[in-house]
């Protein structure tokens, strides 16, 4: 059980959590790799104790961030021979 007292705190880390996540997630998705150091950082623009005020459980929750991230020749690759590997359907004539 969390006590009381601690309850606001785990809450701002829980949300700051799945933010940077979910700004990762979309990194991913778009075929991009985040810089290495503190170049690649996620930076939340609104204030994560303030999101938190009004926060209840199931809510989305909108926020900006800032990334610096560089296109990923792996995973754009790996896009192409996708596409390029799709199996396309033919009728057979016989």
């Amino acid at each position: 059980q969390v006590p009381p007292y601690a309850q606001p705190q785990i809450t701002q880390f829980s949300v700051q959590e799945a933010v940077v996540k979910t700004v990762q997630a979309v990194v991913d998705g778009y075929g991009l790799k985040e810089l290495e150091g503190n170049d690649g950082q996620v930076e939340v623009h609104e204030d994560v104790k303030d999101i938190c005020k009004g926060y209840k459980v199931g809510n989305d929750i909108q926020f900006t961030a800032t990334l610096n991230a560089a296109f990923d020749p792996s995973k754009q690759l790996q896009t192409t021979e996708t596409e390029d590997d799709e199996a396309v359907p033919v009728a057979d004539e016989s």
